[in-house]
């Protein structure tokens, strides 16, 4: 990528996203230790979520006040101001009486951060050739799996080796420095026009579902990962820690590796798809479909593995397949949508993810205590395996039709 303004988005994400792991495995030790309470320590990704859904539903009004560069710093400059306020309370003032107010510093800072996937995805088109969206995707994907893997890979050495404190402190910092570049990205003459007629709360809130309804395509592609998203919760680190324990026989030690197989099988794809993104660029469909109907034969075959180095090939394999239909879906919906609209779009489908992930957690592990935790994976890899054919038979719809308008809302 040759693109300035892509490069120091970039970084602003990568630092961001490092910071927020460093910043919740350091305040998940903080309440930890402070509280020896599991219900209290299972509340901070249980407020963070439910924050950022809320975000994701009501991100569609912000889109309409502000500028996508705009939002995106706001929502930067904001966290990292919000976390300086909670790093003070935390080394100064925190106890198990005051503890409300800590995850009131949580709830603020994840409502913040859940615009921000849907901005930052959306600038993508405005800062790079169309000829490079697949290129641009991959390399975005891989940063954010690689920073997944080293975050959380070294959150607790770090914390071991220099204390919460100052990780909370580093995490300062480098939501410092993501601010800065984002601050430096300049889409003066790309930026999208925003129109000036009022459309009215509900218009508003309801713009972006509408385009999911009336777009072919993206009917097509949100249908898909509605059924994705329900047998997502098998690769769950809960349901895969019982696999390893029933089907594996092996202790924790292996349900880390398969983990780590995971992620890098996820960075691997994203490499493959970047090295192959000229190739692919006319081949997106076929793509989505080829990748989805893999992932649901190794979803599901994974149930047969009873060797554990089986087990991490499988899983590592999962990972390029996943990557090249996820990567190849988000270019789909970025060339097959007005760019106004697009920011709309992702936060529609990303809320509908959280329900999606909600249900998917319930049914797939009331299937692994009831039936056992073959009978989640064969199910995750039925309704992954559906999720392909459909896309085979409205292969056709999922064609981009290039540069598309936006979906007038009706008053």
């Amino acid at each position: 990528m040759n693109s300035k303004d892509f490069r120091l988005l970039i970084v602003g994400q990568t630092m961001a996203n490092l910071g927020d792991v460093f910043y919740i495995v350091a305040l998940v030790t903080f309440v930890y230790t402070l509280t020896g309470s599991a219900l209290y320590t299972a509340l901070f990704p249980a407020l963070r979520t439910g924050a950022q859904f809320v975000s994701g539903i009501l991100a569609p009004l912000m889109l309409d006040r502000f500028r996508l560069h705009a939002l995106l710093l706001s929502s930067q400059l904001s966290q990292t101001i919000l976390l300086f306020f909670l790093i003070v309370f935390a080394n100064t003032s925190l106890q198990v009486s005051n503890m409300y107010l800590l995850y009131v510093f949580i709830l603020l800072l994840a409502f913040l951060d859940g615009w921000t996937t849907p901005t930052r995805n959306a600038m993508i088109p405005l800062i790079v050739n169309k000829d490079q969206l697949l290129s641009a995707n991959s390399l975005l994907s891989t940063v954010d799996q690689t920073v997944q893997m080293v975050g959380w890979s070294l959150g607790g050495i770090i914390i071991a080796w220099i204390g919460g404190e100052s990780v909370l402190w580093l995490t300062f910092g480098l939501f410092v420095i993501s601010t800065i570049s984002i601050f430096f990205i300049s889409l003066r003459h790309r930026q999208v026009q925003q129109t000036n007629k009022p459309k009215g709360l509900r218009n508003s809130l309801k713009e972006g579902w509408m385009a999911v309804w009336h777009n072919k395509a993206l009917r097509v592609l949100t249908f898909m990962d509605v059924l994705e998203g329900v047998a997502g919760a098998v690769w769950m680190s809960a349901i895969l820690l019982v696999y390893v324990d029933e089907v594996l026989h092996k202790g924790e030690a292996w349900w880390g590796f398969i983990n780590s197989s995971y992620f890098i099988g996820t960075i691997l794809g994203g490499v493959i798809v970047m090295a192959l993104a000229k190739r692919l660029n006319d081949r997106l469909v076929p793509s989505i479909i080829l990748g989805t109907l893999f992932a649901g034969a190794l979803t599901a075959a994974f149930a047969f593995v009873a060797v554990p180095f089986l087990a991490l090939l499988f899983s590592a394999a999962f990972g390029p397949v996943y990557q090249l239909q996820t990567i190849a879906k988000q270019t789909i919906c970025q060339r097959s949508v007005g760019v106004e609209l697009f920011p709309k779009v992702l936060s529609a489908q990303m809320t509908l993810s959280y329900i999606t992930f909600a249900a998917s957690v319930f049914a797939m592990t009331f299937l692994a205590d009831h039936f056992g935790v073959k009978t989640a994976y064969y199910a995750g890899g039925a309704l992954i395996l559906l999720a392909g054919l459909i896309g085979l038979i409205c292969k056709n719809s999922l064609r981009p039709s290039g540069e598309t308008e936006p979906v007038e809302m009706k008053a």
